[in-house]
């Protein structure tokens, strides 16, 4: 019984110092009276340094006090404690550790806590390494120009390692030159400088030139150097360390820290940083890129529309104050001659008249379109009944077009309140547009006007016409600009293709939707919905 007691205390013995993790015995008072092998080669000091130490002497001076607090607070009231905790080495090296505390009594029932300490630093160190990755890939978003891209990369890689001297080189392949838009260097202050990728023989041009991570220290520099492999303008740093930055295995630029102090400011597991952080920030670069370009690219659209609207406009004007001199005119001449009015004369007055307002109402259109994309329009917000104030006025108006094309043309209104707030000079031209290409695209049968509600109880018009159709390909484009089924001179119907893109400005205008439904031959709908 005896020997195996003894056996025993001896195993115990032998796996409190062999455990991987730090353990320690520290009593009420806060002495360390036992510690494992791992805990103190965890710290940095040898069994007899430690023994008969207060515990505080392993914790950083900040921490102190609240670990006082926390021991008090431990024997007094809790069996056991967990989390993370910053432990502090002889060196004076501070570490992150995983901190268990337990409480024991001995046969006599004095307490002791039992401390189990895990080093974390390298799972802290690989989650902070994944923190930074995702945040640079995540920095083309947040960034709202190059360079504070750029910043936002350099203080992104300073979470992982010092970086006094930073740049980022940006290379351009077709014209052969290297771009510094980053730089903050102890130094060298010139930044934004452009040099030829070719005849340069600088660290960069090499690195891109040789596309492969690089640490160089003072005596490697100086032994390039001397052979003619580069060309080093200032101070030649004590080390340096340079990632290319590659896309699709070509090089579109150099990301590099240096120091001009230390020459062991970085070392080979920073080289392997830097090659995995240097993949992600050439991707980052390449995509602010491309959005950079899309930018300029949709501003110089605008631009062109805004001048193109502008021209329209100014054009259309120029050519309305004639037309509508001919109109007058015309009209004048034709009333001195009544009564003496060949029918082959009447009939070249009404084709005049007839394609004086068509140019007239091509103009309008043209006018309308440039006031909209050039941002001119004004909207005038007023309560207008739909039924009494623009759908029966309209119906009047084009009722008689209808009947003289053979058409019949009703109205249905299904609900009792129809009143809305609206421009109405907007939504006028609206359903002026929508109601004459129904009579214009309808060759027999009839066009009708209903007013009704939808489930959610938004006022909608339809414009139902038994016409010629639309086909299920054209549908998609059938509200964008100069767009018509059929164009070229052999088209049958005559037009511009505006009006429906007037129609879809309009609706968005005051806030109503347009939507369409078709067939081929069997006619269509235009619904307009009030939001």
């Amino acid at each position: 019984m005896h020997e195996t007691l003894i056996d025993t205390q001896s195993l115990l013995t032998s796996v409190f110092q062999a455990a991987d993790a730090g353990i320690s015995i520290v009593n009420k008072e806060g002495i360390l009276i036992e510690a494992n092998n791992t805990f103190c080669q965890l710290y940095g000091y040898m069994r007899e340094e430690l023994l008969g130490c207060h515990f505080t002497k392993l914790i950083p001076d900040e921490f102190k006090e609240e670990a006082l607090k926390q021991h008090s607070e431990f024997f007094e009231s809790k069996e056991s404690m967990r989390g993370l905790g910053i432990v502090k080495q002889k060196n004076g090296t501070e570490i992150n550790a995983q901190i268990t505390a337990v409480k024991i009594l001995d046969s006599a029932g004095n307490p002791y806590r039992i401390t189990t300490v895990t080093d974390v630093s390298e799972i802290k160190y690989n989650e902070a390494i994944q923190s930074v990755l995702l945040e640079i890939s995540q920095a083309a978003g947040v960034a709202s120009s190059p360079d504070e891209l750029y910043k936002l990369i350099h203080n992104y890689v300073e979470r992982l390692m010092p970086v006094k001297n930073f740049y980022i080189a940006l290379f351009d392949e077709e014209n052969d030159t290297i771009k510094f838009p980053y730089l903050v260097d102890e130094v060298d202050e010139e930044d934004d400088v452009i040099v030829n990728a070719k005849s340069n023989k600088g660290i960069t041009a090499y690195i891109i030139r040789h596309p492969k991570v690089s640490l160089f220290r003072e005596v490697e520099l100086r032994r390039m150097i001397k052979k003619g492999d580069i060309v080093q303008i200032g101070p030649v740093p004590s080390v340096y360390l340079g990632a290319p930055l590659m896309i699709k295995d070509k090089p579109i630029g150099v990301m590099a820290l240096q120091s001009y102090d230390d020459q062991n400011a970085y070392t080979e597991n920073d080289k392997n940083l830097i090659e995995l952080i240097s993949g992600q920030v050439a991707r980052v670069i390449e995509r602010k890129k491309y959005e950079e370009e899309i930018i300029v690219a949709r501003l110089k659209a605008e631009e062109s529309n805004r001048i193109k609207s502008e021209f329209l406009a100014q054009m259309s004007h120029e050519i309305r104050t004639p037309i509508n001199a001919i109109l007058s005119f015309s009209s004048l001449i034709r009333d001195d001659l009544e009564g003496n009015v060949s029918e082959d004369l009447n009939e070249s007055f009404d084709l005049i008249e007839r394609g004086g307002k068509r140019l007239i109402r091509t103009i309008d259109l043209i006018l309308n379109v440039a006031q909209l994309q050039t941002g001119k329009y004004k909207v005038d917000l007023v309560e207008v009944d739909l039924e009494e104030d623009i759908i029966l006025p309209l119906f009047t108006q084009f009722e008689k077009i209808a009947s003289s094309n053979g058409l019949k043309m009703s109205v249905k209104n299904n609900v009792e309140y129809s009143k809305i707030v609206c421009d109405y000079y907007s939504i006028n031209q609206l359903f002026i547009n929508l109601i004459d290409n129904a009579i214009k695209y309808t060759l027999t049968g009839s066009i009708e006007v209903q007013i009704n509600r939808t489930p959610k109880e938004n006022l909608k018009v339809d414009i139902v016409d038994t016409g010629i159709g639309i086909s299920e390909e054209f549908l998609e484009k059938i509200f964008e600009i100069f767009t018509q089924e059929e164009s070229g001179y052999s088209r049958k119907f005559e037009g511009t293709g505006l009006g429906l893109s007037l129609v879809k400005q309009y609706a968005k205008l005051n806030n109503a939707e347009v939507f369409v439904e078709s067939m081929k031959g069997k006619g269509s709908k235009f619904s307009v919905v009030f939001n």
